[in-house]
């Protein structure tokens, strides 16, 4: 995970305008089984028990789990919105254990793909972001 030197001042100004210390990162799925970034900034006492890293001079929370599946994702900041690029999500030449990622259209043993879910995206992770589908059956 890289935060630019843009989206690392915007962070830093927000936290500061608001007495903030630590972003959170979330990757949270949907019904459908797609996945969206959640972002939030929090004091130090509310992320007691979670896992924080310094990444980039920024104090980020974020599970192992969601770090590794955001590896490559690059935090950039338009204006005074933060944006989020995964440069390899549509490509189809890094295929997961258990291949139910990147368009392929085999599922686990059990038929079921990331969380229990049947179909695809055409051409896209049924997770909705790269992800490490052996964790999700």
């Amino acid at each position: 995970m890289k935060i630019t030197e843009e989206a690392q001042a915007l962070i830093k100004g927000l936290m500061k305008a608001n007495n903030l210390d630590v972003l959170s990162v979330v990757i949270m799925f949907n019904e459908e089984g797609e996945g969206s970034l959640q972002l939030d900034l929090l004091s130090k006492d509310e992320t007691e028990g979670r896992r924080v890293v310094e990444m980039d001079s920024v104090m980020v929370a974020i599970s192992e789990e969601d770090d590794e599946a955001l590896s490559e994702a690059i935090f950039g900041a338009e204006g005074d919105e933060i944006t989020v690029e995964l440069p390899h999500h549509h490509h189809h030449n890094h295929d997961h254990e258990g291949g139910c990622c990147g368009g392929h259209g085999h599922h686990h043993g059990d038929g079921q793909c990331c969380g229990g879910h049947e179909h695809h995206h055409e051409g896209e992770c049924c997770c909705g972001d790269d992800c490490d589908c052996e964790n999700k059956d």
